[in-house]
């Protein structure tokens, strides 16, 4: 949770509020979409995904109502100052981000994985 923390503070609460509800809203579309078609491997990931995102609106919201205080991507990215200082104290950030990507996106994908062996397999006489 503390690398999640830290994201929403770096990105900015109302930007990672704003991010994750389309991201989450476009899954839950493709979600019902492949149930419809019974694509049960593209239901999963798709469920997965939009579950994750209500996970990082809820932490952001938190650390709105906490009035904790968040930089913004704008900043991030506009100011050489406040780049560096990121940089700075934040010196596996890249490590960081690909931790919590992986940790979100690997238990779906074994989920996803094991659906498509199922699958594969001729069904029990």
């Amino acid at each position: 949770m503390r690398r999640l923390q830290q994201h929403n503070r770096l990105n900015g609460f109302i930007f990672v509020v704003a991010e994750f509800t389309f991201i989450g809203a476009l899954a839950a579309i493709f979600a019902a979409l492949y149930g419809a078609e019974q694509q049960w491997i593209g239901f999963t990931a798709t469920c997965g995904i939009a579950a994750n995102s209500l996970v990082v609106i809820a932490s952001a919201v938190q650390q709105m109502l906490r009035r904790e205080a968040d930089l913004g991507i704008w900043r991030v990215y506009t100011d050489s100052k406040v780049r560096d200082q990121v940089a700075r104290e934040n010196p596996n950030l890249s490590r960081d981000t690909l931790m919590i990507t992986g940790a979100v996106l690997v238990p779906f994908l074994l989920v996803a994985l094991a659906l498509a062996e199922a699958a594969r397999r001729p069904p029990p006489h």
